[in-house]
C-alpha cells in the first residue's frame, strides 16, 4: 500500500535564527514541534512560540555535548544546517542529526546515523 502524503519531518528551516551569543538554526517539524539547534546543544519545544518562553513551559527535551563535537558554521546555508531530507539532517563537517519516532540523535558522520552507533546526544520525544 502506498502512502499518499509526504514522508518529509522536516517542514522549514531557519537558519541564524538568532546570532547572539550564539548561532541557533531552527527546524520545524511535520506536526508543530521546533527543534532549535546550537552548537553544542539541542532542544525540541512543543510550537515556535514556545521558544522564547522564559519558564520554558513548552521544552519537550534538550540535550548537550562537548565543545569538542561543537558544530560548524555551513558555508552553503551561513548556518549550522546543511541540508534536509526526511529525517536526515546534514550538518557542516559531516555532522548528522537523524530524526525518528521517538528521538533525535547527533551523530559525527553520516554513516555512523545509517548504522545508529556511537551518538553523541540524544533526545526523546515524547
Amino acid at each position: 500500500m502506498l502512502l499518499s502524503e509526504s514522508s518529509d519531518l522536516v517542514i522549514r528551516h531557519l537558519a541564524a535564527w538568532r546570532e547572539s551569543p550564539e548561532i541557533i538554526d531552527l527546524i520545524f517539524l511535520k506536526g508543530g514541534p521546533v527543534l532549535a539547534i546550537a552548537p553544542t546543544s539541542i532542544s525540541l519545544y512543543k510550537n515556535e512560540d514556545s521558544i522564547l518562553d522564559p519558564l520554558s513551559n513548552g521544552l519537550i527535551s534538550s540535550a548537550q555535548w562537548p565543545a569538542k563535537n561543537a558544530l560548524s558554521i555551513s558555508l552553503k546555508t551561513k548556518g549550522l544546517v546543511a541540508s534536509f531530507k526526511a529525517g536526515v539532517i546534514h550538518l557542516a563537517e559531516g555532522k548528522t542529526l537523524l530524526i525518528t519516532p521517538v528521538s533525535i540523535q547527533l551523530f559525527l558522520c553520516a554513516n555512523d546515523a545509517l548504522h545508529n552507533r556511537d551518538a553523541v546526544a540524544h533526545i526523546e520525544i515524547s
